[in-house]
């Protein structure tokens, strides 16, 4: 998988399932700007509960959200179910 296509699919992971807002009209890129952070976390092999604990931690400190760690797991191990990319 590319680089792209993972950057892809995990926005639209992120859009679909983790959407802290709840809003189902928020913009298609309104979480692009965490693509990066959790692409880091799957290229470097971290867990799932260490990205589910990111995005908990992303939806509650910066975005002021109360949001759900739970809701957060099942979301990481989407994204943990993607294939590796090579760069």
């Amino acid at each position: 998988m590319s680089i792209q296509s993972l950057f892809n699919k995990i926005e639209h992971i992120l859009y679909s399932d983790w959407n802290p807002t709840g809003d189902p009209g928020v913009a298609k890129n309104e979480y692009e700007s965490y693509v990066p952070v959790i692409m880091k976390l799957k290229k470097e092999g971290a867990s799932a509960e260490t990205i589910a604990r990111t995005l908990h931690l992303i939806e509650s400190e910066k975005m002021g959200m109360k949001g759900s760690l739970e809701h957060c797991r099942k979301v990481a191990h989407k994204i943990m179910d993607l294939p590796e990319f090579f760069a």
